[in-house]
């Protein structure tokens, strides 16, 4: 039976760790506080079917008109990007089907986990692309 590392996260062992590395690439250590307390949790990289359930959330509101085009004094465009449809709902997406081992207080707290969705939401985006006629 594999012993716990006093310096990693949730109890979990440096042999899961390894795990989880080979099986989702990158494992991620968040923490959270309250009250002066931390909490701690473990989450994976999403893969692409953990993504796309939560692109819908991500992406504007087809309903919504779309921000009317800025520019400053110096003519660079300033428009604001459009306003994802739901973030929470990404991130408990995220949340749900990413984390790997989490500190028993967060299951039951949603402030700490509400923490937690946001931040995941920041890390996992899709990377900045471009696409040209040739």
């Amino acid at each position: 039976m594999a012993t716990k590392d006093t310096n990693l996260p949730c109890g979990i062992t440096a042999t899961q760790l390894a795990d989880w590395k080979e099986k989702y690439g990158e494992v991620f250590h968040i923490t959270v506080t309250k009250g002066g307390k931390t909490y701690d949790g473990v989450f994976a990289k999403p893969n692409m079917e953990v993504f796309g359930k939560a692109i819908k959330f991500l992406s504007p509101d087809p309903n919504e008109p779309l921000p009317k085009k800025q520019v400053d004094e110096h003519g660079k465009d300033i428009t604001p990007a459009p306003v994802p449809r739901d973030l929470m709902k990404a991130g408990m997406i995220y949340f749900l089907h990413c984390r790997l081992a989490i500190d028993k207080e967060i299951e039951s707290d949603d402030e700490l986990k509400a923490g937690i969705c946001m931040k995941l939401v920041g890390k996992f985006r899709a990377a900045e692309t471009e696409i040209k006629n040739l």
